[in-house]
C-alpha cells in the first residue's frame, strides 16, 4: 500500500504541498484542455523522443564490460556511442508499451520525428505551448508526452539523501513519484511510495553503496494538451531494480548490468504509463 513520506522540514513540506496542488489542478483540467477518454475512442498520443538527461563517462556506467586498456578519452567516446544506441532502444521500448495501452493510441514514432524536424524542434529545447500546439496540429494529436531519463544506473546523492531522510527508514522506494519544484535545484519535493523495498540502504561513514547493489532508473513524464499546448500532468518515477524479471533470466544474463538496467527501465516505464492511464480515467469521473 502506498504511504506518504514525511519530508525533512516544514518549509520543504509547504513547498511540496504547493507544487502538488499545481499538479493536481492540472490533472483536473484535462477536459478543459481538450484531452478526454470517450470509449471506445482512445486519446491520440504523440510520444516525443526520450531525453537522456544523464552523463555517461565510461561504458561501465551502463553495461558490464571486460577490462580494457583504452584511454579515458577513448572510453568516454565509446560510452557516448553506447548512449546513442541506448536512446534508440529505449524509444522503441516505450513506443511498444504505449501501443498496448487501453487509453492511448500512439502516433507512429517516425511521424513524430518527422514533424519535429519540420519545425526544427528538439525536446531538449523545451518547446513553448504554441510550438506544442503546432506539433499536435501536424500530427493530429490529442496530447503529447515528453519523457526525460534523469538517471540510468545511478541516482544523484541528493535524491538518495531525500529518500533516506524522508522516513522510508530501512527501505528505498520503488515506484517513487518526485515532484521537483525547480530545474537543476531542489526547491522542494514531495515523495509518495507505491512499494518499499525490504532491503535497506547501505550507508557507511556518510557514503553509500547503492549503485553497486541496485540498477536504478529515474524517469520524469510530462503530458501536454494538443489543443492548448499547456502542461496538464507531470510526475517523477524511480525504480531501484526489477528483481522478479531478473530472476527469470539465466544466471549469466542476470550479471549483465545492461540487462538489469533495461528491465528496471521497463518497470519504471510501466509505473509511469499505469499512473497516466489511471489519471486519464479519473478525469472522466
Amino acid at each position: 500500500m502506498a504511504r506518504r513520506a514525511r519530508l525533512v522540514s516544514p518549509p520543504l513540506r509547504r513547498l511540496a504541498a504547493g507544487f502538488l496542488l499545481i499538479l493536481l489542478s492540472g490533472c483536473a483540467s484535462w477536459k478543459k484542455q481538450g484531452v478526454s477518454v470517450i470509449p471506445p475512442e482512445k486519446i491520440r498520443l504523440a510520444v516525443l523522443p526520450l531525453e537522456m538527461d544523464f552523463s555517461v563517462g565510461s561504458p561501465a556506467d551502463i553495461a558490464t564490460v571486460a577490462k580494457s586498456t583504452a584511454t579515458a578519452s577513448e572510453r568516454k567516446k565509446l560510452a557516448q556511442a553506447m548512449k546513442v544506441r541506448l536512446n534508440e532502444e529505449l524509444d522503441k521500448d516505450f513506443d511498444t508499451r504505449v501501443s498496448s495501452s487501453y487509453v492511448f493510441s500512439p502516433i507512429p514514432f517516425a511521424d513524430v520525428e518527422k514533424a519535429l524536424a519540420s519545425l526544427s524542434l528538439t525536446t531538449a529545447s523545451a518547446p513553448s505551448p504554441g510550438q506544442y500546439q503546432e506539433l499536435a496540429r501536424r500530427l493530429k494529436a490529442d496530447a503529447l508526452l515528453r519523457v526525460r531519463v534523469h538517471g540510468y544506473g545511478k541516482i544523484k546523492t541528493s535524491w538518495l539523501m531525500l529518500l533516506w531522510a524522508s522516513s522510508f527508514g530501512e527501505g528505498a522506494a520503488q515506484g517513487v513519484a518526485i515532484a521537483a519544484a525547480a530545474a537543476n535545484a531542489w526547491a522542494g519535493a514531495a515523495v509518495a511510495a507505491e512499494e518499499v523495498l525490504q532491503e535497506g540502504f547501505e550507508w557507511f561513514g556518510g557514503g553509500y553503496l547503492f549503485d553497486r547493489f541496485y540498477s536504478p532508473v529515474v524517469l520524469e513524464g510530462d503530458l501536454y494538451s494538443g489543443k492548448t499546448g499547456k502542461n496538464i500532468w507531470g510526475w517523477w518515477f524511480i525504480d531501484t531494480d526489477n528483481k522478479e524479471a531478473v530472476k527469470k533470466l539465466p544466471k549469466a544474463e542476470q550479471k549483465k548490468k545492461q540487462v538489469r538496467l533495461l528491465l528496471t527501465f521497463e518497470k519504471t516505464r510501466d509505473d509511469m504509463m499505469q499512473k497516466l492511464e489511471k489519471v486519464a480515467f479519473k478525469n472522466e469521473e
